[in-house]
């Protein structure tokens, strides 16, 4: 799932938190009025402690005065994911919960499904690893999903379904003919959390679909239906909110170019510039580029395929030394600087800080091309952009005419994507281009007159995350 575009649910929060101890049976469930004060006097415990030992402490004292709203053997699988972080408290008490729900699950009802759901994604968080495709065919297939999700379980699966982008497309025949109906579930009365969680929705059928043109058409009816969604519930959030940040990166992602299918042949989306080592870009704009090619990378200082590909990036900007080319690296206030002999700098909060790290980096780099800063996360969701590194190329117009290329693809490709947008547009190629078409091939058939040379900072296979 893209980086920077959800809130975390409670599981998330709590995971890694230590102990609570079992509880002994009741013989009635808790009422609301418990669960509530439970859940209110379990998150000022994890707001307020400052060390083990006092966390240890204060949930002893929890345990004993909220002994009848945790224990288990009393909770209906709806309580226990509304409980969720004091279940997973501690990998002993997740495993419990995990069991209880596997108790509940049933074929027929909604607290079965809903039990079926969270004892999937418990599972999942508690293991920290994949949902089990086997158990999400179930689910899907549960004759009361629709009224578990609309009861609050949206965004427990949709979060579960963003996952199977990370198996093979063999796998997830079985469940396609499910999944692409279940635009059904979204609807513009969805509160902000599930109409979040909803791009969940969005990356499984991204994942599923092929490039037909009838999957195409599905994929654009999830796309409208789940931007509308997200635009009904940011209608109705506090601007103030961090939610509200979310959703408006949400809401690009599914209505922005690369969701609409408008972004390579189409102008390409803005960017703000607000720091830059070269100061001439500084507080400027992408646009403000137009008239030159425009090879933008994308990258980060924590990202190790990025550091590897600097030599490659530096072979394109002294091929097209002189030229209209303009070869940006862009990246984002990440809150914290990389470096290989310092380790992680925090800079939360002083941009400044971060950025003057940024320019010694460069420098001792070698990064012969500027390196910018977009108000725009180096995620960016206009551009499609879920990895890094990832290279696009804009022409003199100004559209978008290449996009996901690795830098670290062999010159002699990007030479043959970015030479033709000089010609295009009337500007000079460099001098090695003029002369290339009377360079003869060698006994192997091939003109090396573009090689790089041999020489890398490390692999550079792959793309990186944080």
């Amino acid at each position: 799932m893209p980086r920077s575009m959800t809130i975390a649910h409670p599981v998330l929060v709590a995971l890694g938190v230590v102990a609570l101890s079992a509880a002994g049976a009741l013989a009635a469930p808790p009422t609301d009025e418990q669960i509530d004060a439970a859940l209110d006097a379990y998150d000022t415990i994890r707001s307020e402690v400052t060390s083990r030992e006092q966390y240890e402490e204060r949930l002893t004292a929890f345990e004993a005065q909220h002994a009848e709203a945790i224990d288990l053997s009393q909770l209906d699988a709806a309580t226990i994911e509304r409980m969720s972080p004091v279940m997973f408290s501690t990998p002993e008490r997740a495993q419990s919960a995990i069991a209880r729900l596997g108790e509940l699950e049933h074929p027929q009802s909604e607290d079965g499904a809903i039990a079926l759901i969270n004892g999937t994604f418990f599972t999942m968080m508690a293991n920290r690893q994949l949902p089990e495709l086997s158990r999400l065919k179930i689910i899907t297939a549960h004759p009361a999903l629709d009224d578990a999700i609309r009861s609050g379980n949206a965004e427990v699966y949709f979060t579960m379904l963003g996952y199977m982008g990370q198996y093979r497309p063999a796998e997830l025949r079985e469940i396609r003919d499910r999944v692409v109906l279940m635009d059904r579930l979204v609807s513009d009365d969805m509160d902000a959390q599930n109409a979040l969680a909803s791009t969940g929705l969005f990356d499984a059928v991204s994942a599923i679909l092929t490039d037909s043109d009838e999957d195409k058409a599905i994929q654009e009816r999830f796309r409208v239906s789940i931007a509308s969604a997200l635009r009904s519930a940011r209608a109705g959030t506090d601007e103030r909110l961090e939610m509200a940040a979310a959703l408006d990166e949400a809401i690009i992602r599914t209505d922005g170019a690369f969701a609409r299918g408008q972004l390579v042949g189409y102008p390409a989306p803005d960017m703000d510039f607000t720091w830059s080592n070269d100061a001439s870009l500084s507080n400027t704009r992408l646009s403000d580029l137009h008239g030159k090619v425009v090879v933008i990378d994308f990258w980060a200082t924590w990202c190790g395929p990025c550091l590897a590909s600097i030599p490659n990036v530096r072979s394109l900007v002294s091929y097209y030394q002189g030229t209209d080319v303009v070869v940006l690296g862009v990246t984002s206030l990440q809150g914290f600087h990389s470096d290989q002999a310092q380790g992680r700098i925090d800079t939360e909060g002083d941009p400044d800080r971060e950025y003057e790290l940024m320019s010694a980096f460069a420098a001792e780099r070698n990064m012969t091309w500027p390196v910018v800063f977009s108000e725009q996360d180096v995620f960016n969701p206009e551009y499609g952009v879920d990895g890094i590194p990832h290279m696009v190329i804009i022409d003199a117009a100004g559209k978008v005419r290449h996009r996901a290329l690795h830098p670290a693809t062999d010159l002699n490709e990007k030479i043959a994507m970015i030479d033709p947008l000089l010609v295009e547009a009337g500007l000079e190629l460099p001098e090695i281009s003029k002369s290339a078409a009377n360079v003869s091939p060698d006994e192997d058939g091939h003109d090396h007159s573009h090689d790089e040379g041999a020489g890398q900072e490390g692999g550079h296979e792959g793309h990186d995350h944080p």
